[in-house]
């Protein structure tokens, strides 16, 4: 139990915030399990799918992902304010879960069934539709799933570990799955000789891997409780449910840090995603070989996997700052390198994508565990109350758009530099006789840049913006602390002049262990 006094009207609340024990954080983390089958599956293979195997153009691959990607950030935010004032026996949170994501593990195998449709503009209509209600109930898990990360990590470095939970398990699900699905896109033959062995092949990859999505779901949510609202908080979540308290608290949101934060995790995960979106196609086009596809990403996941904990320990020892700009070196080093390859260079990939993925496991790290300590600050400012559900939705829905347009971009400069998607001809000919099919010169280049240059922009930008995130040190005018133990004192502090016109500061609040003799409790992050 933890009880809020303020110190200047001497109010007090109490908010049931106790720490799990380690299991039930690990089992938790299962719930990223499940998302990044999705979203590592998704972001290799799923432009691919649209334009290797379903004919897409470029330019419309690239307007179904961006339709895909504004629709479901639009989503968010209406999916966390209700998940934040809904209340059941059983929780806020947990109920949402548990009823999407059956129906989503259903349109995952719909999302990858290529309809034998000769029209293009049928077959996108196909996916339009498919994508939307797949979107839906996509958001419907994942907005809930995440807002309960404040509930199970009461303070800043518990946050750090439960993170990592999440990461490590996520880094396992993409090594896995990722593998496996690449196996089954390059192993399964045709059933005859007049249909196209990569429809079949998502086909069975999608209906094989939907129940690990369901279960790892149902039993991250099973395993932990949500908090308890107070009754303050229940009386301010129903004071404000009408649509123009909605707004309001939608615009209040909106600090200084909010809106570095999201700038920066938007910059971060689109790094991220662009290479994803194009690293098949690279192998495929510039390298002359999509055999080996499933081994180059598996380097590039075990090598981010086993760097999570160097760099949850780096973080700790020198902050979050230092850990993403000495990832972000790393990361650019080897988006460069990536220029520099060509036809028949498939064994330097192996050993690029290994520093690629050491250096681009601050992307996945460091945004993610920023967040919740931005809960922890909104809640502070805000009288207690905690918005995770819509924090959550509104970063996600800027990260959405963001990712969205930089995938689209990707598309538009394949298009205008003269990608042509393979015919289902030219496919009957590469698997009967390993005839090869390629790309201009000019799509080549641009396939270069696209994984280099643009990803190595954008993390210089990435590092100016984290830079200028405030992290500083606090002013203690309001506390918090544990009422169990009173010896085990907990402060949020706020320098409320710095609040006249909103918070100027991140860490204007901090919550943490503190020790009035110990002034080392107010290192910067």
């Amino acid at each position: 139990m933890v009880v809020i006094r303020d110190v200047d009207t001497g109010e007090v609340d109490t908010i049931d915030k106790e720490k799990l024990i380690w299991w039930r954080k690990l089992l938790y983390g299962f719930g990223n399990f499940s998302r990044y089958i999705i979203l590592s599956i998704q972001g290799f293979y799923l432009n691919v799918f649209f334009l290797e195997v379903a004919g897409l153009s470029a330019f419309w691959a690239g307007n179904v992902l961006l339709i895909k990607q504004v629709f479901d950030a639009c989503l968010d935010p209406f999916a966390g304010r209700i998940t934040d004032v809904f209340q059941t026996r059983f929780g806020r949170r947990k109920p949402w879960v548990l009823g999407a994501i059956v129906p989503l593990g259903v349109m995952w195998i719909f999302l990858w069934y290529n309809p034998p449709i000769d029209s293009e503009a049928w077959k996108i209509v196909y996916f339009v539709i498919v994508i939307i209600i797949f979107s839906l109930f996509k958001t419907l898990v994942s907005v809930p799933y995440n807002a309960m990360v404040p509930d199970i990590a009461v303070d800043y470095h518990d946050r750090t570990v439960v993170v990592t939970y999440q990461q490590v398990l996520a880094l396992i699900s993409q090594i896995l799955f990722t593998f496996y699905w690449g196996l089954m896109i390059s192993e399964i033959t045709y059933v005859d000789n007049t249909e196209n062995n990569e429809t079949i092949s998502y086909g069975v990859a999608a209906i094989s891997t939907a129940p690990f999505m369901v279960i790892s779901m149902i039993i991250a949510v099973l395993s932990v409780t949500e908090r308890r609202l107070s009754e303050s908080e229940k009386e301010r979540n129903r004071e404000n449910r009408s649509t123009k308290e909605f707004i309001k608290s939608i615009i209040s949101v909106f600090t200084k840090p909010a809106c570095l934060l999201i700038l920066f995790f938007v910059l971060a995960t689109t790094c991220t995603y662009l290479f994803s979106n194009n690293v098949v196609l690279f192998c495929k086009y510039v390298l002359g070989d999509d055999s080996t596809i499933a081994f180059v990403l598996l380097c590039a996941q075990i090598a981010q996997s086993l760097s999570f904990f160097i760099w949850m320990l780096f973080s700790k020892k020198f902050g979050k700052k230092i850990t993403f700009y000495a990832g972000a070196c790393i990361w650019a080093f080897a988006s460069l390198l990536f220029f520099a390859l060509g036809d028949g260079d498939i064994i330097y990939m192996y050993f690029i994508m290994v520093l690629f993925g050491v250096g681009s496991s601050v992307g996945y790290l460091i945004p993610l565990a920023l967040i919740p300590d931005l809960i922890e600050f909104d809640a502070a400012i805000n009288g207690g109350v905690y918005r995770e559900g819509l924090i959550y939705a509104l970063i996600l829905l800027v990260q959405k758009v963001g990712v969205g347009i930089g995938m689209t971009f990707s598309n538009y400069v394949l298009s205008l530099f003269g990608y042509e998607s393979p015919s289902e001809e030219m496919y009957s000919d590469y698997y009967s006789s390993r005839v090869s099919f390629d790309q201009p010169d000019s799509v080549i280049f641009a396939l270069r840049i696209l994984v280099s240059f643009v990803i190595i922009f954008l993390l210089i930008i990435s590092c100016i913006v984290l830079y200028f995130l405030p992290l500083h040190k606090p002013d203690k005018s309001k506390q918090i602390f544990d009422s169990d133990d009173e010896s085990d004192i907990e402060y949020a502090t706020i320098n409320k002049n710095s609040y006249h016109n909103g918070p100027s500061t991140y860490n204007d609040i901090n919550i943490d262990s503190y020790d009035d003799d110990d002034e080392n409790d107010y290192k910067d992050y």
